[in-house]
């Protein structure tokens, strides 16, 4: 299927300072804009800087204060940072027509963020419920999206599925991380044989996942990518596919 792949370094300008880790809003930011987070401006998931402080320690010890913090959000008017808060066009303002689905810094749903956190109060096993929900309807939305009869010239999708399975699982059941990677692997198969014969399918993550010093998981340094097509590009960076895929996207002569 994928014809090359590898892996590339995660720019520290990526990382929030305070936990060392790629934060995932902003690399998105920076795929879909080609821009560092001091240029196109999403530095969060949130938009009121007391939350966004919150939300850069370990997923569970502040899910698990959702409701509080949910409840202080709706009061402050915070929201999910997205498309309004770019400094600097996108690749979906770019490219027509295109498709984004659930895009950290561009049009992640604040929903999503509600329901695992309420799984997550119950226990890890239906937080791992909730989250496998959530990526079959992203799934669900992609399949749509490519069967379509609109002729899309991008169309894009992020799922937290891995990231959510390795921070409750990694440590503890690494076989459940593993199948959730064969899930995946099975979902780009399905992609790639429904896709129109010329498409072009990159695979891109914005971190991997490994076992920090306090025995917790915790994301790695580096990130991977893989193509279905032969070419002597290959990225060193997430600002190098914004231009690779206005490339692949340009209109035709």
């Amino acid at each position: 299927m994928q014809k090359q792949w590898g892996k590339i370094p995660v720019d520290p300008r990526l990382y929030y300072s305070d936990t060392g880790q790629p934060y995932t809003p902003m690399v998105w930011a920076t795929f879909i804009t080609g821009k560092m987070p001091e240029e196109h401006g999403i530095k969060s998931w949130w938009k009121q800087y007391r939350l966004a402080k919150l939300s850069r320690k370990p997923p569970f010890s502040w899910l698990k204060r959702w409701k509080t913090l949910r409840k202080l959000a709706v009061k402050l008017g915070v929201r999910v940072m997205d498309r309004q808060d770019l400094r600097v066009p996108s690749l979906f303002d770019l490219v027509k027509p295109s498709m984004a689905i659930h895009i950290p810094g561009y049009n992640f749903p604040i929903w999503i963020w509600d329901k695992i956190a309420d799984a997550l109060s119950k226990s890890v096993e239906e937080y791992a419920r909730v989250t496998r929900g959530i990526y079959e309807l992203e799934k669900r939305e992609l399949l749509k999206a490519i069967t379509s009869e609109s002729e899309w010239k991008l169309v894009m999708m992020w799922t937290g599925i891995a990231d959510f399975y390795g921070h409750a699982y990694l440590s503890r059941n690494p076989t459940a991380v593993e199948q959730v990677y064969r899930d995946l692997d099975l979902f780009a198969a399905e992609v790639a044989s429904k896709l129109p014969e010329d498409s072009i399918l990159l695979i891109v993550s914005d971190h991997g996942m490994t076992i920090g010093d306090d025995g917790e998981p915790k994301h790695s340094d580096h990130a991977f990518w893989s193509l279905n097509i032969e070419t002597e590009w290959k990225p060193r960076s997430f600002t190098d596919f914004f231009g690779k895929i206005l490339e692949w996207t340009a209109p035709t002569a």
